[in-house]
This record gives C-alpha cells, sequence and structure tokens, in this order.
C-alpha cells in the first residue's frame, strides 16, 4: 500500500504506481527510450510507502563464527570479489548511459583535450589536478556560461589527461594552423588552459555519433580498475536533463516485441520496447478515460508526440530537465 501525499489516505501501488516510461531528449523531443517493468515499480509523485508491521526474528542472526574455517572464507572472498565486480559494471553502465543522456539533451558544438603538462603540476596527483581543473572549469561556468560535460582518460604511464564536450562560444579558441588529416577540419588550442596542451575542433556530422564517441571512455574506464579517481566523468553549467513520462502499459502484450532482461534477485523483468509497440500496449485509465497519448505517431529519426501524459518529470540528480517541446 502507498500513503498519498497528505497521508490521510491509502491507495494501492498498482493505482498510484506505473510501469511503463518513456524517456524524452527536451532538446529535439524525441523518444530516447521506451522502457516496460512487469510490476509498477515507477512513483513519480514520490508517494509513501508502508512497508507494515516488521516481522519478528527468532533469536539472533548466525555470526561470523560460521564462515571462519579456510573453506568457507575462501567462497566467502570469492562471492565478495564477484559481487563487488559486478557492481562495478553496473556502476559503469548506469555512468555510460548517463553521459550518452547528457550529451544527446544539450547542443554542444566543439570537442576538446586537455593535457597536463609535467612542468606546471604532477600529472599523477589526481587531487591536485581535479582541484586546479574545477577552479577553471567553475570560473568559466560563472563568467562566460561554460556548459560541459568531461570524462578522464589515462595515458599508457598512468598520467591523466580528459575529453570533453562543450559550447565553442564560452572557450577561448585559437586556430593552431593545422588540420585534421581525416577531414579537413581546422584544429584549435584553448588559449588559456594553462596547465597543459590542448586541442580542440568544432563538431559536424551525426551528433548521435558524437553521443556514442564521449560515452565509449566510461567503457574504457570499467574495462580498467573501474573509475578515476572515483568518478567516471565531469558535468557542469546550465545543462538539460531527460525528460520522464510515466504510463501504465500491458506488460504480457510486449513478450518477444523487444529487449528484454531481469536483474538477478529482483523478480522483476524489463523490456526495452520501440515507442510504437510501447503507445499499442497502454492500458486505458479507470473509468474509460483517455490515457492521454495520441493515437497518430508522427515520426522524424525517431520522433513520438503525446498531447497529455499522465505524469511529466525531470530527470533526478543534477541540473534541471526542462518540458519536451509541443508537438509542432
Amino acid at each position: 500500500m502507498l500513503y498519498g501525499a497528505d497521508k490521510l489516505f491509502l491507495i494501492s501501488r498498482e493505482d498510484g504506481c506505473y510501469n511503463g516510461r518513456l524517456k524524452i531528449n527536451p532538446r529535439t523531443g524525441d523518444i530516447m527510450e521506451a522502457l516496460a517493468a512487469s510490476k509498477p515499480i515507477f512513483n513519480p509523485e514520490g508517494l509513501e510507502l508502508s512497508r507494515g508491521r516488521a516481522k519478528a526474528t527468532k533469536g539472533p542472526l548466525p555470526g561470523r563464527e560460521i564462515w571462519e574455517t579456510e573453506e568457507a572464507s575462501a567462497a566467502t572472498g570469492d562471492r565478495w570479489e564477484a559481487e563487488a565486480k559486478a557492481s562495478r559494471l553496473r556502476g559503469a553502465r548506469r555512468a555510460k548511459r548517463r553521459v550518452y543522456d547528457l550529451a544527446a539533451c544539450n547542443d554542444f558544438d566543439v570537442f576538446f583535450t586537455l593535457t597536463l603538462d609535467k612542468a606546471e603540476i604532477d600529472r599523477y596527483d589526481y587531487k591536485a589536478i581535479v582541484r586546479k581543473l574545477t577552479y577553471w572549469l567553475d570560473n568559466r561556468v560563472r563568467r562566460r556560461g561554460l556548459r560541459y560535460l568531461m570524462v578522464p582518460e589515462l595515458h599508457k604511464d598512468g598520467a591523466i589527461h580528459f575529453h570533453g564536450l562543450a559550447n565553442s562560444e564560452a572557450m577561448r579558441l585559437e586556430d593552431s594552423g593545422h588540420k585534421d588529416k581525416k577531414n579537413g577540419k581546422p584544429i584549435y588550442h584553448v588559449a588559456d588552459w594553462t596547465l597543459g596542451f590542448t586541442t580542440a575542433e568544432k563538431l559536424s556530422g551525426p551528433y548521435a555519433a558524437v553521443c556514442h564517441y564521449i560515452s565509449k571512455y566510461v567503457t574504457k574506464q570499467a574495462e580498467g580498475e573501474g573509475t578515476i579517481g572515483g568518478r567516471y566523468f565531469f558535468h557542469g553549467g546550465d545543462l538539460q536533463e531527460p525528460v520522464y513520462r510515466y504510463y501504465r502499459v500491458a506488460f504480457e502484450a510486449l513478450e518477444g516485441k523487444g529487449k528484454e532482461f531481469s536483474p538477478e534477485d529482483s523478480g522483476l523483468i524489463f523490456r526495452y520496447v520501440s515507442a510504437e509497440t510501447f503507445a499499442e500496449c497502454l492500458q486505458e485509465k479507470k473509468g474509460g478515460e483517455s490515457n492521454g497519448i495520441e493515437n497518430s505517431f508522427r515520426f522524424g529519426g525517431y520522433r513520438s508526440h503525446f498531447s497529455r501524459p499522465e505524469t511529466e518529470l525531470p530527470a533526478a540528480g543534477w541540473g534541471r530537465g526542462r518540458a519536451a517541446p509541443a508537438p509542432g
């Protein structure tokens, strides 16, 4: 059961939560993801879960002494190591999706690389580097309106450098006099980065390819030792976030119609489907009300338009989400 916002009434999880979610790009209006769950797990209104009375236990749980044999300790160590690795991979997947979403939802127009000169700073001292870096970034966010998304990477010798996306009008770019050998585009320097060498290049071509390219640096971290200094990426400025809309869908009708996975020990099944399939399996509200989605879909580079969602909220986390553009 769930408590309502004023906690004066109880409603069922089925009535208060949703099992379908759309992720929408506020910059373009495109549907980025259509996801359905086997249970109503999405609680966008933040209704409080009533857990009922705690169950009494029959005495204390077994202590660590039962694991003190050599064999059990080794088995437990292996299990903990496997769980830690699995947790690290899950974290990397979440970070990769987040980097892709931030890149896709914002109109970055320059790709840049910042390196470090050993004459200026210890290229291996992560704390000292990040202290200088964040001061430099924050200053430009406040004074010039910089918006950025940046991922750290290690050189083969373990030194740190950074790749990122930004809005070029907030950066002081100088033509280096060189051109990219592959596409002939001018290569710039970031003139006011004084801690090392830089390159910058204006973006062109399919923007989705840029989003995939920047997010692959998270994969490289995951394939190594994990995060560099405890974080996969840096971001700041007035960034847009994905907008989430929530619906109730007939989960059984989606069987075999998309990519399916079930997290271990969760008792849940998730299905990623196309926006068209998602729309076909929407359930009506009680009393025969419309679910708020137009029956006619207009696609243009994977685009759908919705008339009135049941619930619309910005993504949780840093920054503010903005409503998706109205149907044109």
